[in-house]
């Protein structure tokens, strides 16, 4: 199961503890199974701490949080089937330390370094032909904290928009599908790297 940010933000208070008490209970129902919570630093966001009490109170979501929490492990408790919930963001600092307690580890994974990048790089290219003009240092210097699904990502737009021109070039009276654009041995330039 996963849950987003965009499912807790702009919502008010009401709805995003209702929609949290969802998650859980669907995490609950699908046993066994990981529920994977991203971006969960959104929980502490002032646009939803604000939205809590101001007399000193602690915020609601946090108290709603900690609460499905604990539900959730003694529903687990009392079950042969787990839950293993996981909480990921790329901004710990952001994420409440009450929130940081409910979960038993921490694991931290670095970005990757230029090497590590140039080694992804190198890979996907084997699959994607690349003029000899690309040049994969330049690229995996440039693009520091990207990781293997941003060059895929990268590599595909690249494609797409080496079809493009080929389509332009070649066949500028003509629609033609790109949904198999492999079969045209398609040439990625530098410059469909930017575009």
């Amino acid at each position: 199961l996963l849950s987003s940010r965009y499912e807790f933000c702009n919502e008010s208070l009401r709805v995003a503890e209702e929609k949290l008490k969802h998650a859980f209970d669907s995490a609950i129902n699908h046993a066994p199974c990981v529920m994977i919570l991203r971006e969960i630093n959104v929980l502490t966001k002032q646009d939803i701490l604000s939205m809590g009490s101001s007399n000193g109170e602690e915020p609601r979501i946090i108290t709603a949080f900690e609460k499905f929490i604990t539900n959730t492990t003694e529903e687990i408790r009392n079950s042969h089937f787990p839950v293993i919930i996981i909480g990921v963001t790329s901004q710990s600092k952001d994420v409440s330390p009450r929130i940081q307690q409910c979960f038993l580890n921490e694991m931290i994974i670095a970005p990757p370094t230029q090497e590590e990048r140039i080694r992804m790089l190198k890979g996907l290219s084997q699959y994607h032909h690349t003029s000899i003009e690309v040049n994969i240092q330049d690229i995996a210097r440039r693009s520091a904290g990207f990781v293997l699904g941003d060059y895929v990502t990268l590599l595909s737009k690249a494609k797409l928009n080496a079809f493009k021109d080929l389509v332009k070039d070649r066949y500028p009276n003509r629609w033609i599908e790109s949904h198999n654009i492999s079969i045209h041995g398609i040439l990625i330039q530098p410059h469909h790297l930017n575009a």
